[in-house]
């Protein structure tokens, strides 16, 4: 089983621009099966070029087909590296704009696609790197029934966001959570600000706990690069299959 891309250009009203997004999924998945898994990707274009993630989910296919036959990926290119920064991080510009966007456009027109073709949805995830997972924290925070997991690379995250973490309700969150022990003194190249990412992650691994989330994290030998992400993808993806 291969797997294709479908590439989609919609005009967004809330961002008031064109918005990419591509449909990443096994070649036998609009015919075959009724539920399906779905799992929305900040950075989708970084995740594609490089976190070879096509590559990657190619071969977890091949490996067992059973399990991750029923998964499709949406991926949302943000646009420059501004552009991402004022959409994913909580004080940016159009930071509120993008989670509207999300959730009264993206998820609207994703749902239909997928059950106008007769597809149930069973699961609902978001996967994110850096200051994409935070974007996809603050998406779960926003509607939490709508999530059912949510898979974090080396969350750029801050006191503020750690503490609404903590007061959540939602208890059946599945999280994977993946840091490296040497992330903390990174500078953001917007911001100019310096993140104690390790720091902050083990904070937001006691926040899951207290808010009794499922969650599975790892703390790595690493730093706050793609190489990192890459390497640990198929886990990530593995996770989101199995759990």
């Amino acid at each position: 089983m291969e797997v294709a891309l479908a590439e989609f250009v919609f005009y967004s009203t809330v961002l008031e621009r064109e918005q990419k997004v591509t449909f990443l999924f096994p070649d036998l998945f609009i015919t075959e099966g009724d539920d399906c898994c779905l799992l929305f990707v900040q950075d989708g274009e970084d995740y594609l070029q490089l976190g070879h993630l096509k590559e990657q989910f190619s071969e977890l296919l091949k490996q067992n087909e059973n399990q991750f036959r029923d998964i499709a990926m949406i991926l949302i290119p943000p646009g420059t590296s501004n552009e991402r920064y004022q959409f994913y991080h909580p004080e940016g510009e159009h930071h509120t704009a993008y989670l509207q966007f999300f959730h009264q456009e993206l998820l609207p027109f994703t749902r239909n696609n997928f059950t106008q073709q007769g597809k149930h949805i069973k699961k609902m995830g978001l996967l994110g790197d850096s200051l994409g997972a935070t974007v996809s924290i603050a998406l779960a925070l926003q509607k939490p029934s709508v999530w059912t997991h949510l898979l974090l690379q080396s969350t750029a995250i801050e006191a503020t966001l750690i503490q609404k973490v903590k007061e959540m309700t939602r208890e059946n969150w599945n999280v994977y959570q993946v840091y490296g022990a040497y992330e903390d003194g990174f500078q953001s190249q917007i911001s100019g600000k310096t993140l104690d990412i390790t720091t902050n992650n083990r904070k937001l691994v006691n926040a899951f706990r207290y808010a009794n989330a499922n969650l599975t994290y790892f703390e790595e030998n690493e730093g706050h690069l793609w190489s990192f992400w890459k390497d640990d993808l198929k886990r990530a993806l593995t996770y989101f299959a199995q759990n």
